[in-house]
């Protein structure tokens, strides 16, 4: 049976959280269900908004993207997993976004 990994808060996921709590305040206050790094290379972010009702996958990504127009690359490039869901989305996520919550593998 796999060992959940860790989800490690830095200073990365800090600025991550501070970004996307900036554009979308009612986000959760707990910042490991927003952003966290499940590797030294890998960091998850997973944002929930009705600001993404009605809007494709690319929309939600140019919010998404204007939220972290002042992260410098060496953070925005160590996201790995992005989720964009509606709250409605949220109730039964898509299979692969389960993986957020409970994360497999071990943190390296």
């Amino acid at each position: 049976m796999p060992r959940l990994a860790k989800k490690v808060q830095d200073e990365s996921t800090a600025r991550i959280f501070a970004a996307l709590k900036k554009a979308f305040p009612e986000l959760p206050d707990e910042r490991e269900k927003v952003v966290y790094r499940y590797n030294p290379v890998a960091i998850r972010v997973r944002v929930i908004t009705p600001q993404f009702r009605g809007k494709s996958s690319a929309e939600r990504e140019e919010i998404i993207n204007e939220a972290f127009q002042a992260l410098p690359e060496e953070i925005t490039g160590d996201i790995t997993m992005l989720f964009m869901l509606t709250p409605q989305e949220a109730k039964k996520p898509p299979l692969v976004a389960r993986e957020f919550d409970d994360p497999t593998g071990e943190y390296l």
